[in-house]
Protein backbone atom coordinates (compact mmCIF):
# COMPACT_ATOMS: atom_id res chain seq x y z
CA UNK A 1 0.00 0.00 0.00
CA UNK A 2 1.31 3.45 -0.88
CA UNK A 3 0.90 4.99 2.57
CA UNK A 4 3.64 2.71 3.94
CA UNK A 5 5.95 3.53 1.03
CA UNK A 6 5.19 7.21 1.51
CA UNK A 7 6.17 7.19 5.16
CA UNK A 8 9.40 5.45 4.30
CA UNK A 9 10.23 7.70 1.34
CA UNK A 10 13.96 8.16 1.46
CA UNK A 11 14.92 8.36 -2.19
CA UNK A 12 14.25 10.68 -5.06
CA UNK A 13 12.41 7.90 -6.87
CA UNK A 14 10.02 7.44 -3.93
CA UNK A 15 9.26 11.16 -3.88
CA UNK A 16 8.61 11.11 -7.65
CA UNK A 17 6.26 8.14 -7.21
CA UNK A 18 4.40 9.85 -4.36
CA UNK A 19 3.76 12.88 -6.55
CA UNK A 20 2.77 10.66 -9.49
CA UNK A 21 0.05 8.90 -7.48
CA UNK A 22 -1.07 12.23 -5.96
CA UNK A 23 -0.12 11.53 -2.34
CA UNK A 24 1.75 14.81 -2.30
CA UNK A 25 1.98 17.83 -4.57
CA UNK A 26 4.91 20.14 -4.81
CA UNK A 27 7.97 21.19 -6.70
CA UNK A 28 11.15 19.13 -6.93
CA UNK A 29 14.17 21.24 -7.84
CA UNK A 30 16.90 18.80 -8.76
CA UNK A 31 19.42 21.57 -9.44
CA UNK A 32 18.98 23.07 -5.97
CA UNK A 33 18.36 19.68 -4.34
CA UNK A 34 15.13 20.86 -2.71
CA UNK A 35 11.56 19.65 -2.44
CA UNK A 36 8.73 22.07 -1.63
CA UNK A 37 5.64 20.12 -0.62
CA UNK A 38 2.56 22.32 -1.06
CA UNK A 39 -0.16 19.74 -0.45
CA UNK A 40 -0.46 16.35 1.28
CA UNK A 41 -3.28 13.84 0.82
CA UNK A 42 -4.98 14.24 4.25
CA UNK A 43 -6.21 10.67 4.63
CA UNK A 44 -2.67 9.35 4.32
CA UNK A 45 -0.65 11.54 6.68
CA UNK A 46 -1.11 12.85 10.19
CA UNK A 47 0.99 15.54 11.84
CA UNK A 48 3.61 13.09 13.14
CA UNK A 49 3.94 11.52 9.69
CA UNK A 50 4.34 14.94 8.04
CA UNK A 51 7.09 15.72 10.57
CA UNK A 52 8.72 12.38 9.76
CA UNK A 53 8.54 13.19 6.05
CA UNK A 54 10.13 16.57 6.72
CA UNK A 55 12.98 14.86 8.60
CA UNK A 56 13.49 12.37 5.76
CA UNK A 57 13.50 15.15 3.18
CA UNK A 58 16.03 17.06 5.30
CA UNK A 59 18.24 13.95 5.33
CA UNK A 60 17.85 13.60 1.56
CA UNK A 61 18.80 17.25 1.12
CA UNK A 62 21.91 16.72 3.24
CA UNK A 63 22.90 13.76 1.05
CA UNK A 64 22.35 15.79 -2.13
CA UNK A 65 24.45 18.63 -0.72
CA UNK A 66 27.23 16.21 0.26
CA UNK A 67 27.19 14.74 -3.25
CA UNK A 68 27.38 18.24 -4.74
CA UNK A 69 30.37 19.12 -2.58
CA UNK A 70 32.07 15.89 -3.60
CA UNK A 71 31.50 16.57 -7.31
CA UNK A 72 32.73 20.14 -6.91
CA UNK A 73 35.87 18.93 -5.12
CA UNK A 74 36.61 16.29 -7.74
CA UNK A 75 35.87 18.46 -10.77
CA UNK A 76 36.59 22.10 -9.87
CA UNK A 77 36.96 23.14 -13.52
CA UNK A 78 33.62 21.64 -14.55
CA UNK A 79 31.35 23.02 -11.82
CA UNK A 80 30.60 26.73 -11.76
CA UNK A 81 30.38 28.28 -8.29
Amino acid sequence: MYDHVFYEAASQEDIFEDTKVHLIEGIIDQVEGTVHVSWVQPRFLGISQVKSLRDRLDNWLDKVHTALLSVEAETPDLVAS
